[in-house]
C-alpha cells in the first residue's frame, strides 16, 4: 500500500505506511531510508536514512532472506558513508 502512495507521489501517505513496518517488510525499511536521504516529504537526514538502511541489512541477515531492497540498501550505506 505504502509503495502505491510513494509511486503516486502522495508522500505523507507513504509515510505513514511505511512508518509501521513489521519486521520483515524490507520495502518499507527501504523507503523510509530514501525518504529521509533524499527529503521527500521528510527534513533530509543522512543519519536517519543509515538507520533504516543499516536496519534493513540487520534484518536481512538475521532472517538469511533474498531481497533486492537490501542489494539497494547496502550500495546506498556505502555511498552515505563515504560522503
Amino acid at each position: 500500500m505504502g509503495d502505491m502512495y510513494f509511486n503516486a507521489g502522495e508522500y505523507k501517505k507513504a509515510f505513514k505506511c511505511f512508518s509501521k513496518p513489521k519486521r520483515k517488510q524490507y520495502l518499507a525499511l527501504f523507503k523510509l531510508g530514501y525518504m529521509y536521504e533524499n527529503g521527500i516529504y521528510v527534513m533530509r537526514s543522512k543519519r536517519k536514512a543509515i538507520g533504516y538502511y543499516e536496519t534493513l541489512t540487520q534484518t536481512h541477515r538475521l532472517y538469511n532472506d533474498s531481497d533486492d531492497h537490501y542489494k539497494q540498501a547496502v550500495e546506498r550505506l556505502q555511498v552515505l558513508k563515504h560522503c
